[in-house]
């Protein structure tokens, strides 16, 4: 009797241990072309996952072929672990082709397959690789992320993204820059904004240096004008290289259509056109309505954005009430005789 009793003691400890291995069965041998089970990199398959074939290395890439590349080859279902103890799994799949023109040309085409992958928790991922043919049907590249076309001078350009990284390509698909950039585009006539190795800087279409690649930030902030950054400074400069404001700034911001600059603490201003309108002398600027408001020892004053006074800076606050402009001396509010622009 006792054995009995041991015998069911153990088979019963045996079948609690092993339940839960025999529930986890049935996620081996993922669909056709897969490595089997959870990879975490989709390893095996078609060229794409895991730093394998052409694409995005350790990401979601699709590598040459047809429907079958990128996913680890998988045709039906698959998995993936997300941060989460929760298993996602591929659901379907859709090869989209396209076909593009450039303005204004009729030497270049682009067609192009956007792979998308959707999954069970509602999430989709979307790949895009392009084909540039010229106006025989010849191709000039492939396996292009980014695809942009310009004309400079009755001559055609390509700026062709490859393998993550952006060269000037003739019109006949031969590269002509000898450096690589994370970033191109073209922001005037023969003027491309590039990022190469962090630093961003403006070239011509003939790798030619316009702007000297060495600018921290190059932010767009008008027609050809941008604030840049360098060595911790900020400054101002067209796509030409003509410089508005050396990098000497704490700081420049943009207030509606003027700019801020902090030097040494204090405030000036400078017009749409990058061009100096108020001294850095003043403790504060600001807008109040459509004038330009600034402080300077404890006390207020008011430009136009011209730069032009319009009132002295004596005023303990300003404000607009009902369209009047109106100052504060002695805690009593006055209205202040400025036209309204």
């Amino acid at each position: 009797m006792k054995k009995l009793i041991v015998c069911i003691m153990v088979f019963a400890f045996l079948l609690t241990t092993t339940a839960p291995a025999f529930a986890k069965g049935g996620h081996g041998g993922g669909g056709k072309g897969g490595s089997g089970g959870h990879s975490s990199s989709h390893s095996g398959g078609g060229k794409g996952h895991s730093g394998g074939g052409k694409g995005h290395s350790g990401g979601h890439g699709h590598g040459k072929g047809g429907p079958s590349r990128g996913h680890g080859g998988y045709r039906g279902g698959g998995h993936y672990h997300s941060s989460s103890s929760t298993s996602v799994y591929l659901v379907g799949r859709e090869v989209i082709p396209n076909v593009h023109t450039f303005p204004d040309c009729n030497q270049h085409s682009a067609t192009s397959e956007t792979f998308v992958s959707y999954y069970s928790n509602g999430t989709s991922n979307s790949y895009t690789y392009y084909t540039v043919l010229d106006a025989k049907g010849n191709v000039l590249a492939t396996d292009c992320t980014d695809v942009k076309h310009t004309i400079y001078d009755n001559v055609h350009y390509l700026l062709l993204r490859k393998g993550g990284k952006y060269g000037i390509y003739s019109h006949d698909g031969q590269l002509i820059s000898n450096r690589s950039y994370t970033t191109m585009y073209e922001v005037a006539p023969n003027r491309l904004l590039v990022k190469a190795n962090k630093m961003y800087g403006v070239v011509d279409l003939l790798e030619n240096t316009v702007v000297p690649i060495k600018y921290k930030e190059f932010k767009s902030v008008g027609k050809d004008l941008y604030i840049t950054k360098l060595n911790g400074y900020y400054g101002m400069v067209n796509s030409s290289n003509h410089i508005f404001f050396p990098p000497e700034y704490d700081k420049i911001t943009q207030l509606y259509d003027t700019f801020v600059l902090k030097q040494y603490g204090k405030y000036g201003l400078a017009d749409a056109y990058g061009r100096l309108i108020l001294e850095p002398v003043y403790d504060k600027i600001k807008k109040q309505g459509e004038y330009i408001v600034v402080k300077k020892d404890k006390r207020w004053g008011v430009f136009d954005s011209s730069g032009r006074m319009l009132s002295e800076i004596g005023y303990e606050k300003i404000r607009i009430n009902r369209n009047h402009l109106e100052g504060k001396i002695n805690g009593m509010w006055i209205e202040i005789p400025v036209p309204l622009i």
